[in-house]
């Protein structure tokens, strides 16, 4: 798997980087090699292929080991009738810091259930538990090697700034378990129409996109190839910001396809954020999957899964810092 993303990896430059063809071959028109926003500064097309290999680059580090946060995961169903079903559970997440390239498990803490709090007596046993584990995960990650150099080739001279968060949602009734990574996205896709837009108060490079022909996904990413989207990149720190995956109609654009849904009242299939910390680290804010919403995508699953990610703080492995961990604040 490392050696198949190195390797598709360097084709993004090839394929990319001759931006006018791609465009003409993706749209059936002429390439439009200056679609900028009045006021903006035109988008360098030839450089499309280093762009996207820096925004890949960008999100691979590890750095979501550094921090502490909390997890919100929500699984939301709308019936015909009555009230929707809503199902919340809050974590403190932690993980040991970790070499470039190893892989480590976040151990997370369940505080609250639903809205409703863990007894102060469970939680503080929870918090020991985890902190013995964080140190216990910290020694065996200082013994271990680093990932394999092919996987980090391709980013040589790109100093990760941030985490691109992997998504694994459990199988539902018949179906196999469902993945979501941006890191996907920016492999397995074309991407054209380039312009500037703001987000959040930053200038950011907006791209759409849609499966690249001869690209198989894995199993569990397989209902990527029925989507596009829209992928909005920051254009000083070059990283994903915000991702919205959308299903594909014909060779309507993704702007048409998604002001159509909206129209309708829904929101993408995919939703994927992050946040930059004001020490310039970008981490997950938000991941949305509407699996029950787009039920004709993803197949017979029961919920629409909202994550939240918030309150990234900085940490240091201990039991004592662990089991004295600051008040929760509450959903």
């Amino acid at each position: 798997m490392k050696n198949r993303v190195f390797t598709i990896l360097c084709a993004i430059i090839l394929l990319a980087c001759p931006a006018s063809r791609v465009a003409a071959q993706s749209t059936g028109g002429p390439a439009a090699t200056t679609p900028s926003t009045a006021g903006s500064k035109a988008i360098d097309f030839s450089n499309l292929g280093a762009l996207l290999t820096e925004c890949f680059c960008k999100g691979t580090g590890k750095l979501i080991t550094e921090y502490t946060y909390l997890f919100e995961t929500t699984r939301y169903r709308k019936h015909d009738r009555g009230a929707p079903e809503i199902q919340t559970e809050l974590y403190e997440v932690y993980a040991p810091p970790v070499k470039p390239g190893q892989l480590t498990y976040q151990i997370p803490i369940l505080v609250s259930k639903n809205g409703k709090a863990i007894s102060p007596k469970q939680l503080e046993k929870e918090r020991l538990r985890a902190g013995e584990k964080l140190e216990k995960e910290e020694r065996e990650a200082k013994n271990a090697g680093n990932e394999s150099p092919s996987f980090k080739a391709g980013c040589a001279g790109i100093t990760p700034i941030g985490t691109y968060f992997t998504l694994t949602i459990p199988g539902e009734a018949t179906e196999r378990k469902l993945k979501f990574t941006p890191l996907s996205v920016l492999l397995f896709n074309i991407f054209e129409a380039p312009r500037y837009e703001e987000l959040n108060g930053r200038r950011m490079v907006a791209l759409d996109f849609r499966p690249r022909g001869g690209v198989s996904f894995e199993a569990d990413e397989r209902y990527m190839e029925k989507l596009g989207g829209i992928i909005w990149i920051d254009a000083e720190d070059k990283i994903a910001a915000r991702i919205e995956v959308w299903p594909l109609s014909g060779n309507e654009s993704m702007r048409s396809i998604s002001k159509g849904y909206a129209a309708a009242g829904k929101g993408p299939a995919v939703f994927y954020e992050q946040t930059r910390l004001p020490d310039g680290v970008w981490l997950p804010k938000k991941i949305q999957l509407n699996t029950n919403t787009y039920g004709f995508v993803f197949g017979r699953y029961y919920y629409d899964v909202i994550n939240v990610f918030s309150e990234h703080k900085r940490f240091t492995t201990s039991v004592e810092e662990v089991t004295t961990a600051r008040p929760v604040k509450q959903p």
